[in-house]
This record gives C-alpha cells, structure tokens and sequence, in this order.
C-alpha cells in the first residue's frame, strides 16, 4: 500500500460563485496543496461543490478540517471518507477545477451529485458512480 487516500465531498455554498472568487481561491489552495502533496479535482455547479483531495492521511485530515470550519461551506457530504488507494486519479493537479456552467447536464450515465435533491445514506452507497465521475473528468480534461 502506498499510504495514499482520498476524500470526497458535496458541499453547498454560502453563495454564488464566479471566476473571479474561483481564481482567488485557487491562487490560495493550489501552493498549499502542493506543498502538502495534496492533488484532486473541485467541481463547482450552481452553488454545489464536488471536491477530491488526494494524498498523506494526515494532509487530507489537515485539510478537510479547515473546509469544514469554512464558513463559505455547508451541508457537507462525505462520499469517501479517506478512502486507501493505490494511485491518484489526478497525479499532475494541486487542484485541476471545472466550473460546470448551465450548459453543462451530467451525461445520464452519472448520478446527479449536484442536484439539491441528492441524499447520501452511506458513504459506500455512490462509490462506484463516483469512481466513473472522477474517471471521466480525468479522461476529458
């Protein structure tokens, strides 16, 4: 085992986001998830985050602890819970992002994590939809 994990995550936002907001806080996210060795994806859809972070247990701990007292976040959902893996999916992103804009529909293929309806009754429930989530945004970025 290679000591890596992941976590992944819904969250709603406080607000609406815009590029703007997301090139500042990528400028803020991107060098301390590279110093901590920490890569994923953040998905963002009407007001919806979907956040991987991949890396070190205690770096993931470290910082899904600070998202979780952001107060720019709420209703936050655990799909995985520091899953180990062998290999990261995002291996080259301090944070690779897509804002998935209202010309964006998630290809039926894929449960709607976005959705304000979403309810999660386990973290296992979604995992291997959310695997093929993950996979194709790697295959298409």
């Amino acid at each position: 085992m290679s000591g890596l994990h992941r976590l992944t995550y819904v969250s709603r936002s406080v607000r609406l986001l815009n590029m703007p907001d997301f090139n500042v806080l990528l400028e803020q996210i991107r060098p301390k998830n590279k110093q901590l060795d920490i890569t994923g994806l953040l998905l963002y859809k009407d007001k919806t985050f979907l956040q991987v972070l991949e890396g070190k247990l205690e770096n993931i701990n470290a910082v899904f602890e600070a998202i979780e007292h952001d107060p720019r976040h709420f209703k936050i959902k655990l799909l995985e819970h520091l899953q180990p893996c062998e290999e990261r999916f995002f291996p080259n992103w301090s944070m690779g992002f897509f804002s998935l804009d209202d010309s964006f529909s998630m290809p039926s293929k894929f449960v709607d994590f976005f959705s304000p309806e979403f309810t999660l009754v386990s973290n296992s429930q979604y995992h291997d939809e959310l695997v093929k989530l993950l996979l194709y945004f790697q295959k298409n970025s």
